[in-house]
């Protein structure tokens, strides 16, 4: 990895969303925009659109408003500040930071936008001066939807640069606003015009968005074809799929148009009785079922779909310096199909490979188009990114498998300080804990999808519970053979007692082959009852897990390749961290000791941060006795743990010296000096996933 191309990367898009930490609503719509615009936490083998969505509610300590926003941190920043009766309550501290970001965003408007959102009529009196969207006006069940249509509309508007299309708009003259989307509502006459009317006037009567509606649009003496394929260029494109469609000569013209032209396309099925022969070409894209009382969500559908399309394109174009692809290599906007083999077989020989969305195809549908066009390679960012050290070998359909054979260590777990990073929920009043981080689970899931698609085997040491780490690992293990057709390694999970105890003969047969466990047996004299699951409320009872714990992380050690650290807990020992030392440190202490590669994720804080600080030189509060036996509980603990003669007795100081001596170097991951602090620092997942899969190619060596 060249250090100038890591310090001129800049992610395309970063939306930021600013709330009052005690607006609760304001917490569930960021969820929303969340899940809308990065992807569902709940579904990690969901493809969402993956644009980094950062939070701004939570506050430091002594603070009134939460951390600063730099816009110029990306090529477009899209801050949406929602806007509640407590925020103008505080408008003393608010007003000044909402304001700051509205002068930012005013510097550049063709890059960076503000959109404040009402959720009561008060909101004015913070921004007098700015359209709101007013979401106080639509009913509650239905304001979610309005929001995420009208932010994705104003984003395409953003990144999709137009300038013909506004001066057109304008008479000539320089738009105030960027210009609108336009879109394309393809429809039989017979049978689709009360369906695409409807739209149309949804469109017309909500949202900045122009429509290209059949001969109504079309000026006379033109011609009426290149005025249609005019539009279709253009344009946004909506098939209404009725019974008459397939057998309209010009509705085929229009398909087969906007499939060899890229454009980003939805289907809206309004068939009434069925069709006697069904047109090939409306396939592999979005669908939704017409309902008149579902238009917004039709809407949005396009809407997300353009934003997809677009986004892709252009944040692909923006990682091939990042990842050192060949600038001839060509983003897709879609999964291929037939017609797009027989579009690209003319470039075949040209470009070195084709990349579309992941997730990849499975092996029976890239066949398929193989044969019509035996000279394309297609890829998917995950299979091209995962393997750095020679991104042009192709073996078979898929690239060279850099990481076959190696078991990688994941080590992740939730941190206290995500929230004031933008990467969390703060605490509501009254709330015993926030919320999962969705951007937590994101970045574990992007690492391991990253490692399966490089041949590596995953391997964990965690608990199971419901919407766990280790859960979302053998999901996302499941996925990847289904969709690859490849038999890739289970995945290896590692239990110690006794949390093995949890592990049910049910699950264990369910995910037979799926996952491998290894039940890590206790460590003998604990003085315990070994068939029960101990609380770890008394020095005993602390001892014998952390004694179980430090096993397991040994036996783990043993097995895995590396080491990719991110997050984890820290708290005194039994509350947060139930070993002798936290979990993540203990884990880089061997591997590190080991002499194999560690990586250090430190945008996530945690304990991960203060192995960072500690191989820095720096003296971790966390490592010390102050912070870790704080009560007599946890003092009498560790005075009984190593009264028991293990193989190592707690010592924080030693730790921390430890870490210290090993510096960088230790880490021996494969990265310079240089990289391994933009591996401490950077926020970008995109640079995080470069980093460590360049550390991981160049330590390579045979399993």
């Amino acid at each position: 990895m060249k250090g100038r191309q890591m310090d001129v990367y800049l992610p395309l898009l970063v939306i930021h969303v600013v709330w009052h930490p005690e607006f609760a609503r304001g917490r569930e719509m960021a969820e929303k925009i969340y899940t809308w615009f990065a992807r569902d936490p709940d579904r990690p083998n969901a493809r969402g659109l993956g644009i980094p969505v950062v939070f701004r509610s939570a506050m430091a300590d002594g603070e009134t408003t939460p951390p600063s926003i730099e816009m110029g941190e990306a090529h477009h920043s899209v801050v949406v500040v929602l806007v509640d009766p407590k925020m103008v309550i505080g408008k003393a501290t608010w007003g000044p930071y909402i304001k700051a970001l509205w002068e930012q965003a005013e510097t550049a408007r063709e890059l960076h936008r503000v959109f404040p959102v009402a959720f009561s009529a008060s909101a004015f009196n913070l921004m007098a001066e700015a359209n709101f969207i007013r979401l106080h006006e639509r009913p509650e069940e239905a304001a979610a939807g309005y929001l995420l249509v009208r932010l994705t509309n104003e984003i395409c508007r953003l990144i999709t640069e137009r300038p013909a299309l506004a001066i057109a708009e304008t008479g000539g003259r320089k738009a105030a606003g960027p210009p609108k989307m336009r879109l394309f509502l393809s429809h039989a006459k017979q049978d689709g015009e009360d369906v695409t009317f409807a739209i149309r006037d949804y469109i017309h009567a909500n949202l900045a968005l122009d429509t290209f509606f059949d001969a109504i649009d079309i000026a006379a003496g033109f011609r009426f074809e290149e005025e249609i394929d005019d539009g279709i260029d253009s344009a946004a494109f909506a098939l209404i799929h009725t019974d008459a469609y397939a057998s309209r000569v010009w509705c085929q013209h229009e398909v087969i148009r906007a499939k060899r032209h890229e454009r980003p396309a939805v289907v809206i099925h309004a068939l009434e009785e069925g069709e006697p022969r069904s047109f090939p070409y409306i396939g592999n894209v979005p669908t939704i079922r017409w309902q008149p009382d579902r238009i917004e969500s039709i809407i949005g559908l396009i809407l997300r779909e353009v934003l997809r399309s677009e986004y892709f394109t252009r944040h692909f174009g923006n990682l091939k310096t990042l990842f050192e692809i060949p600038p001839e290599a060509r983003a897709l906007p879609r999964a291929p199909e037939l017609i797009t083999a027989l579009a690209l077989r003319p470039d075949a020989d040209k470009v070195p490979y084709f990349v579309y969305p992941d997730p990849p195809l499975a092996k029976l549908e890239i066949d398929l188009v193989l044969e019509l066009a035996p000279n394309l390679r297609l890829t998917t960012p995950t299979l091209l990114f995962a393997n750095p050290k020679q991104p042009d070998q192709l073996a078979g359909d898929h690239l060279g498998k850099t990481l076959l054979g190696r078991a990688i260590g994941i080590s992740i777990s939730d941190s206290g300080n995500l929230a004031i990073r933008g990467m969390g929920f703060p605490k509501l009043p009254g709330e015993k804990s926030a919320p999962p981080s969705a951007h937590l689970r994101d970045a574990m899931t992007e690492f391991a999808r990253f490692l399966l698609a490089a041949g590596a085997t995953l391997a964990y040491g965690g608990d199971l519970r419901q919407g766990g780490f280790t859960l979302v690992l053998c999901e996302l293990v499941a996925a990847y053979r289904a969709m690859s057709g490849e038999k890739t390694s289970a995945l290896q999970s590692y239990l110690s007692w006794p949390i093995h105890l949890d592990l049910t003969e049910d699950q264990e047969a369910g995910w037979s082959g799926l996952v491998d466990f290894h039940k890590i047996q206790p460590p003998a004299g604990l003085g315990v009852d070994l068939s029960v699951k101990p609380p770890p409320s008394t020095p005993e009872n602390l001892v014998a897990w952390a004694r179980s714990l430090t096993a397991m992380r040994e036996q783990m050690n043993a097995a895995v390749d590396a080491r990719v650290l991110i997050g984890g807990q820290i708290g005194s020992f039994g509350a947060g961290g139930l070993g002798r030392y936290p979990g993540l440190a203990e884990e880089a202490l061997f591997a590190i000791r080991s002499k194999k590669p560690v990586y250090l994720i430190g945008a996530f804080g945690g304990c991960t941060e203060a192995v960072i600080e500690a191989i820095r030189g720096n003296q971790p509060a966390a490592f010390t006795e102050a912070a870790r036996l704080a009560g007599a509980d946890q003092r009498m603990a560790a005075e009984k743990y190593n009264s028991t003669s293990p193989p190592e007795p707690i010592d924080y100081a030693a730790l921390t010296a430890e870490f210290e001596k090993a510096g960088i170097a230790g880490l021996n991951n494969g990265l310079t000096d240089e990289e391994n602090e933009r591996l401490f620092t950077t926020t970008r997942l995109p640079a995080m996933i470069a980093l460590i899969l360049r550390g991981l190619a160049r330590c390579e060596k045979e399993p």
